[in-house]
């Protein structure tokens, strides 16, 4: 995948909306260093990291 695609997946331009929904909605909730980050090396492949922070719920019964 070429640098240009990767930048409109996450943007606006992409004709689909699934990807920059997710990524927007992760940003709004967890802060600007949270969300989607795609590495690709053309011919070689493409991985997709989604970064959220770590959540631990509690239970009552626990504390």
């Amino acid at each position: 995948m070429e640098p240009y695609m990767i930048a409109r997946i996450l943007e606006h331009e992409s004709s689909g909306y699934g990807i920059k929904n997710v990524q927007e909605r992760l940003q709004l909730l967890f802060g600007s260093e949270y969300g989607i980050n795609i590495h690709s090396q053309p011919g070689i492949g493409t991985s997709v990291i989604v970064r959220i922070p770590q959540y631990r719920h509690i239970r009552e019964e626990d504390s």
